[in-house]
């Protein structure tokens, strides 16, 4: 897309932003569809924690990331 700026610029930037956030939302439906399709066969999973404190102990959790659709959640270990 190019942006061309008429003598009312402030109105056509907020247009084509209008525009903009119209196809974002779109594409935001989209993707989500295709996470919840996706059956995860190549998931990655990184094994992560922290040492805890002297008042708290140490928490451990499991980061899981689909390379094919872009998923990305966490859970306790």
């Amino acid at each position: 897309m190019v942006l061309t700026l008429k003598l009312n610029a402030r109105e056509e930037i907020q247009t084509q932003r209008a525009h903009i956030e119209a196809q974002y939302e779109v594409l935001a439906m989209e993707e989500a569809a295709l996470k919840i399709l996706c059956t995860h066969p190549a998931v990655e999973k990184k094994y992560d924690g922290d040492g805890g404190s002297y008042y708290d102990p140490p928490t451990y959790w499991i980061n899981w990331t689909c390379p094919d659709c872009g998923k990305r959640w966490t859970t306790p270990q």
